[in-house]
């Protein structure tokens, strides 16, 4: 039984052989492949699971996607950054992503890099599976694929790799015999090598995400009780509604904890979960010091008094418990910020070898 999951992403164009490599490294057909026709359906993702080669305490999960096609990229885009920033769990996180280019193919096309390029941007590792290797052009093409991918993507060297992939054993044109299968041990041993850094960094990644959504949340949170207090004091008071206010800044104290509460539980079982993965990981590589993450405590989190004081005019009752929401979203922001700071400086440390 394995201890570790981890999901990787395949992505590629339309017959970039997505499917024939998962079959390969699969061992028998699971999924089925296609001669240049989509064979995944739009925004579907097939998942096959595959036991390590090298490490049978490691499962692998590949998620096959719907291929790209030049004119439906942003379509193609929105699906796939939906599938990668929509988990901060590890048991669901893409950890890394695969992407196939042929050699069939007599060039890699320019919206190909782009796609890379963003990928990359977004804090991903990528191996480059560059398939078909069994094609009668392929040492010519072996050349030319690498020299363009060293010069488009010199700036994020570091971040990928290539692997050359002959997925099945195919007697083509101008062959004597078939060439056998390769590349599936150097696969699983890239996948392999930095599962530690590229789980840390596509955490980074994601709790980015987490951030961009709690800042919005914040901010939709505080137009909305601003609106309410706003009409709250549009009537005139008397001694029934000077019960009501008091019931008001209660009721907005109270959404202010549940804010507090639904930002940051997603936060912290992220980091928990992280823990888990680093106490699993730490069986199958030597030497790993586990980390100290930062929890935030929701109780350690000050809130503000909603106090209402009714002297002669409602507008300083009302200004009062405006400054009070004020101070409240600026604690919680002040919290998202530090969970931020904590993560990337983190992550940036296990990255570099630092931990």
């Amino acid at each position: 039984m394995s201890d570790i999951n981890i999901n990787m992403l395949i992505l590629g164009q339309t017959g970039s052989g997505k499917s024939t490599l998962i079959n390969y490294i699969y061992g028998k057909k699971v999924v089925e492949t296609g001669m240049g026709l989509p064979v995944t359906s739009k925004g579907d993702f097939t998942r096959v699971k595959i036991q390590s080669p090298l490490k049978p305490s490691i499962t692998h999960t590949f998620y096959d996607s719907w291929g790209l096609e030049s004119n439906k990229a942003e379509e193609w885009k929105k699906i796939i950054k939906e599938k990668l920033t929509s988990t901060l769990s590890y048991k669901d996180m893409i950890f890394g992503i695969i992407y196939c280019l042929s050699y069939s193919q007599d060039r890699i096309h320019d919206f190909e890099i782009s796609m890379i390029k963003e990928l990359l941007n977004r804090g991903y590792k990528i191996i480059i599976a560059l398939t078909n290797a069994d094609n009668s052009g392929y040492e010519t093409k072996k050349i030319a694929f690498r020299e363009k991918l060293n010069k488009e993507l010199n700036d994020y060297l570091q971040y990928f790799d290539t692997v050359d992939i002959c997925a099945e054993a195919v007697q083509k044109l101008g062959q004597k015999t078939a060439r056998r299968p390769f590349g599936k041990e150097e696969l699983f041993k890239q996948l392999e090598k930095d599962i530690i850094s590229n789980y840390s960094k596509v955490l980074v990644a994601n709790i980015k995400t987490w951030y961009k959504r709690s800042k919005e949340k914040t901010n939709n949170f505080y137009s909305e009780q601003f609106k309410k207090i706003e009409k709250f004091y549009e009537f005139d008071f008397n001694s029934t509604l000077e019960k009501q206010a008091e019931e008001e800044a209660n009721r907005l104290q109270e959404a202010v904890k549940n804010l507090i509460k639904e930002i940051f539980d997603k936060y912290n079982s992220a980091i928990k979960e992280a823990e888990d993965f680093y106490s699993r990981i730490s069986g199958s590589y030597n030497n790993l010091k586990l980390p100290l993450w930062h929890i935030i405590l929701l109780d350690s989190i000050p809130l503000v008094g909603f106090i209402i004081l009714f002297f002669s005019r409602k507008s300083f009752a009302k200004k009062q418990l405006i400054e009070s929401l004020n101070q409240s979203i600026k604690m919680i922001n002040d919290e998202i910020d530090k969970a931020l700071i904590f993560t990337k400086e983190f992550g940036e440390k296990l990255f570099q070898g630092k931990i």
